[in-house]
């Protein structure tokens, strides 16, 4: 394996290590931190990353956070439909959670 390789490895063991933890917000920069080791070669690693940040960040409401990381999934080159289902999904569940908050 490349050097890449093992860099692209080792950081998504990271970030999925934070969102493991309940720390969307550590992941993110994580993330940064390795696209930046990378130079522009990080696409496959924020395809890989991205969705799992946004699924951590959606569980800790935290919508800034899950919509960057859609929008950045996006920006890499993911599969359109995939993109679109995940913003969506987003979406939804922000409503849903703020139609909760205005019940209580």
């Amino acid at each position: 394996a490349s050097v890449e390789d093992r860099l692209m490895a080792a950081s998504i063991q990271r970030v999925e290590s934070a969102t493991d933890a309940g720390n969307a917000s550590l992941a993110e920069a994580l993330l940064n931190e390795s696209a930046d080791a990378l130079r522009g070669r990080a696409p496959r690693l924020e395809i890989q990353a991205c969705p799992r940040i946004v699924a951590e960040a959606v569980r800790a409401g935290g919508w800034d956070l899950a919509e960057r990381m859609a929008e950045r999934y996006s920006a890499a080159g993911a599969d359109p439909v995939e993109a679109s289902d995940l913003a969506a999904w987003i979406a939804r569940r922000k409503a849903g959670a703020s139609g909760i908050s205005r019940q209580r």
